[in-house]
């Protein structure tokens, strides 16, 4: 039987063998090559119209699109900087293709007016409903349809001295009874327990958001936020009093009004010796972004934890600052923005972001499924208190009309 197999084998012609030799050759070539061709084939310029973010983020941002020009070597970038109102400059002429923004109030306005484009397609075709939780899903659309694309966040956290904790025997509070009580014993012990600016509308209006949000829940302050709800209503005027209280209680700094950004959040530095920030306090209310002007000596002192419960029948809800993308439709090179976008919201795209932001302690990514080995504790941290929050807020001041 081996011999009549291998005769048969012999009778084989060298010029056929040839050929299918040839023909296997062809057919795993065309196998491995598993290279998508650009989806643009033309040169095409983006134009970018951005805000002054930060070194940060610029570098960041700088680094993914060089990762998506590899795939879309056709498509390059022109930057230009924001210096017009953006209801202008999604109208002017050329229109800007891409803006960086946030999910702000004039997001909606836009979406109202049909200046952007809808993103709905995208976000379905790429997983984008399951890659983002529900909070971002909800920042990012009006009426159901979603009109930008997020790609990092900055959290909001009550940032803390855990030194100062830790030799008054205090722990995190969880609810609002057990952060009054801190804030007593901080007293007793000569300490200020909070420190304010009220100098910066955005870090001293995050008490009335997380006062609103916990007291009231989502519906009630969506509903203040879009002009549906008077500040006169009961319970409006509940969270003002409840705010109140913070300072008659003593709670806060003297003279909140004379205390900048930067000297705020320097009180809760105590390793400085005294040489920066003048009234030495115990906690914050405030985002990360303000952490990148703390020299790393200090800030190693620092911790952070989640706004206390105050009810507990009302849902969880954090406020975010968030940075993404929005589409003018008067663009002039949809294609190649919705391929950028498309890139930008990838798993691939949001972890050369966090390739470069991870380590840092300001920005987190919005994709939910980043691995956490790029990231920084803190920035896991952040992750963490959004994640199961099913209501999401942009700060005070940037959902006010016009906000960008």
């Amino acid at each position: 039987m081996r011999l009549f197999v291998a005769q048969r084998q012999r009778r084989v012609p060298y010029r056929v063998q040839l050929s299918l030799l040839g023909l296997l050759l062809i057919l795993a070539g065309c196998g491995g090559n598993t290279e998508e061709e650009p989806l643009v084939r033309e040169p095409v310029t983006l134009t970018l119209m951005a805000f002054n973010i930060g070194e940060t983020w610029e570098q960041a941002e700088g680094y993914a699109i060089e990762q998506f020009q590899l795939q879309e070597p056709n498509i390059s970038f022109e930057q230009r900087p924001f210096n017009q109102a953006p209801q202008q400059a999604m109208t002017s002429t050329p229109a800007p293709d891409l803006m960086t923004s946030g999910a702000y109030s004039f997001l909606h306005q836009a979406a109202q007016s049909g200046l952007v484009i809808d993103l709905s397609e995208l976000w379905a075709e790429t997983g984008l409903n399951e890659a983002f939780s529900p909070g971002f899903q909800q920042l990012s659309a009006y009426e159901g349809k979603q009109y930008y694309l997020p790609v990092a966040f900055a959290w909001t956290g009550i940032y803390y001295n855990r030194q100062l904790f830790a030799d008054y025997g205090l722990q995190p509070p969880t609810t609002w009874d057990e952060f009054i009580q801190i804030c007593d014993q901080l007293k007793a012990y000569g300490e200020i327990p909070l420190s304010l600016s009220g100098q910066d509308a955005w870090m001293s209006m995050l008490w009335f958001d997380y006062l609103d949000l916990r007291l009231n829940g989502a519906d009630v302050h969506r509903a203040l936020l879009q002009g549906q709800l008077p500040y006169s209503d009961a319970r409006i005027q509940n969270v003002i009093e409840t705010w109140q209280m913070l300072f008659a209680n003593g709670y806060f700094v003297e003279r909140p009004e004379l205390v900048g950004s930067l000297d705020a959040i320097h009180n809760i530095v105590r390793g400085d010796n005294g040489l920066i920030g003048r009234q030495k306090s115990a906690m914050i209310l405030t985002g990360p972004f303000w952490m990148s002007d703390v020299p790393d000596v200090f800030r190693a002192e620092l911790d952070f934890f989640p706004f206390p419960t105050m009810n507990a029948n009302v849902a969880p809800a954090e406020v975010v600052t968030t940075l993404g993308y929005m589409a003018p439709r008067s663009g002039t090179h949809p294609e190649a923005t919705l391929a950028f976008l498309r890139f930008m919201g990838s798993l691939e795209g949001q972890t050369a972001m966090a390739q470069q932001l991870g380590a840092a302690t300001l920005w987190a990514p919005a994709r939910s499924d980043i691995d956490g080995e790029l990231l920084s504790t803190a920035v896991k941290q952040g992750m963490a208190l959004t994640a199961e929050a099913p209501n999401l807020f942009s700060p005070f001041v940037l959902s006010l009309p016009n906000a960008a």
